[in-house]
């Protein structure tokens, strides 16, 4: 039992840094779009058939992505809600908000507002669906 919460504990360590190699590859001149299946599994350092034990595709971590970029802009909006509540003024509040995002996320505020015109259409629609989300 605990071999198998270890295994897991690993399988999601590596899922994550396929995750996050992905963002570290994105720049303003690299979309997305433009990132190898190979690259991504290099850089997270396991070979790329083993990309494969994590996600079908790379449509598929391009999703997982935007669901991640998506929750990280949730929790920062959570937080500008409760400054808002203490200390005032909700459009100051909300753009110093917005910009300390896209100053710390970067690469993920790239691949919102860059993807949704490239890629699969499940990647187009569900980066459209985040951004009509945050914009509610």
């Amino acid at each position: 039992m605990v071999y198998m919460g270890i295994r897991a504990q690993q399988k999601e360590r590596t899922r994550h840094s396929l995750i996050e190699a992905a963002f570290s590859q994105l720049s303003a001149k690299r979309s997305f779009a433009s990132l190898s299946l190979r690259e991504v599994a290099r850089q997270a350092g396991i070979a790329p058939t083993s990309f494969y034990r994590h996600f079908r595709n790379m449509d598929e971590l391009g999703l997982t992505m935007v669901d991640e970029s998506s929750l990280m802009l949730c929790q920062l909006i959570c937080q500008a809600r409760q400054r808002i509540v203490k200390r005032g003024s909700v459009i100051r509040i909300s753009v110093t908000t917005f910009m300390e995002f896209i100053g710390n996320n970067p690469n993920a505020f790239r691949l919102l507002l860059r993807e949704r015109s490239g890629t699969s259409s499940a990647f187009r629609a569900m980066v459209t669906c985040e951004i009509q989300h945050f914009i509610a």
